[in-house]
């Protein structure tokens, strides 16, 4: 078939124009037809240098000092020498993204068993650890841009001499937006950010898996939640780096979430596997996503059903059985979930995932396209649902990409629309046939939330060929 001789001649001048523009970086993963290769660049405000202010340094010295990757928090461990001693460090953080941070303040994370400065960290006192750092709550950062300041670590005189003290440390920067459904897509792009950067993945992933006993699970989530272990907020807290402190319309607004990991579409070819073992033991699940649930509200009243968003991602399997990079499966979706104590616990503080129910809402995903989701359906409900509209929608938006590729139009610059059509189209082949008169079908098993996301990227696509393609 026609398209089929182009595009080899399509990729040989796609690897030669990107080798040229995005250097080779671009190209350290392998590419498939069944799920997507990416290098992601860290997408957040994070610390990029921590120095020790040999200058700022009064009978104290620094033992080591490190910080969290992609994280504003700083692992130290200060010995004091004599009297009230000082450590000053000079730390640069970076703005990596197109928003505008300020400055929050200190948080202390939670206490860790290899942690002893957690419980002498507070207000000033013979017998405590104080941190001042060189600007006002509110200093800003802008987008690209990078600061740097100073914080000293002051330890009073009623501390042990000789004793080194350990902090793990968090400045907090908040992003300032203009309404929660702008703060809600902040964090969808930063979480998914977080599944496809390797090391913060990893992060993730271990520490669920961590919370299998050897027998059973005592969660398949964590979370920033009132009394959530402090392995489990801490890990949320350096993941997402200053994201759960956002100020929304100018009202400072702390955000939880739960992170849930849980085979949520039924199928086992995508997503990803976990299997702990301890002993004779073991526990595996198959094609695992990640929810994401987030809410604004205050959770300290058990007769609230307070409003929750829940996100699913999930990733395309490749032919050698390795995972692609991970994507959003529909929208982020409203609803409400009953207020519980973390981890099943009879106290308030957290919300029961379990117990998560839509509200009855409109969806817009397209010009042409708009769905409806029912009231009180659970999450995996809202997975499985089969949409006719969406299958129309995914087969008008291929086939007119398949005839860009097949007559090789071309908009704007040229190449860079072909590419971006190539893949677009070429990234929903497994939903797709192509029939023996060239035109294209959609599986009609494909639910709604798997067309979706390529709706959404063909219809983006397609914007460039305006005017120029034949209808």
């Amino acid at each position: 078939m026609k398209i089929f001789k182009k595009i080899i001649i399509y990729i040989a001048f796609l690897f030669v124009f990107s080798f040229l523009g995005f250097g080779y970086a671009a190209f350290t993963d392998t590419l498939s037809i069944r799920g997507s290769a990416t290098v992601t660049i860290p997408y957040g405000l994070f610390i990029t240098k921590v120095e020790l202010d040999t200058n700022g340094e009064e009978n104290a010295t620094s033992q080591e000092v490190d910080f969290l990757n992609y994280t504003t928090t700083v692992d130290s461990s200060v010995r004091r020498r004599s009297g009230t001693g000082r450590v000053t460090y000079k730390i640069t953080v970076l703005n990596n993204t197109s928003l505008t941070y300020a400055y929050r303040g200190l948080y202390y994370q939670s206490n860790l068993s290899s942690y002893n400065g957690n419980s002498i960290i507070g207000t000033a006192n013979k017998n405590r650890i104080t941190i001042t750092t060189s600007f006002p709550d509110g200093q800003k950062v802008g987008a690209g841009k990078t600061l740097t300041f100073t914080a000293t670590y002051t330890l009073g005189n009623g501390l042990n001499r000789n004793t080194t003290y350990k902090t793990l440390v968090n400045y907090q920067f908040g992003i300032n937006v203009e309404s929660e459904t702008v703060a809600k897509n902040v964090l969808i792009e930063k979480f998914a950010n977080i599944l496809n950067a390797p090391d913060t993945y990893k992060k993730l992933y271990d520490r669920i898996d961590d919370k299998f006993s050897g027998a059973e699970w005592t969660s398949n989530y964590i979370g920033n939640v009132t009394d959530s272990t402090s392995d489990d907020s801490a890990t949320v807290n350096e993941l997402f780096a200053g994201f759960l402190q956002m100020t929304i319309d100018g009202i400072d607004t702390p955000i939880t979430v739960l992170i849930k990991h849980e085979n949520v579409d039924g199928r086992t070819d995508t997503g990803d596997d976990y299997t702990a073992v301890s002993g004779s033991a073991s526990f595996t699940g198959y094609g695992c996503e990640f929810t994401l649930y987030m809410t604004t509200s205050d959770l300290g009243n058990r007769n609230q059903n307070p409003p929750v968003y829940a996100a699913v991602f999930t990733c395309d399997r490749n032919e050698d059985g390795s995972s692609g990079a991970w994507y959003l499966l529909g929208e982020a979706y409203s609803g409400t979930a009953s207020i519980v104590g973390y981890e099943g616990g009879a106290s308030t503080g957290s919300f029961d995932t379990g117990t998560w129910r839509s509200y009855a809402t409109t969806y817009k995903v397209t010009d042409n396209y708009s769905y409806n989701i029912a009231a009180n359906l659970t999450i995996q409900n809202v997975m499985a649902i089969k949409d006719p509209l969406a299958n129309q929608e995914a087969e008008a938006l291929l086939n007119k990409t398949k005839k860009i590729l097949d007559d090789n139009i071309h908009a704007g610059t040229g190449m860079v629309e072909l590419e971006e059509a190539y893949f677009a189209y070429m990234g929903a082949s497994n939903l797709y046939t192509i029939n023996e008169d060239g035109t294209v079908s959609v599986n009609p098993n494909a639910t709604r939330v798997q067309l979706i996301p390529h709706i959404k990227k063909l219809s983006q696509v397609l914007s460039y060929f305006e005017g120029v393609l034949s209808e």
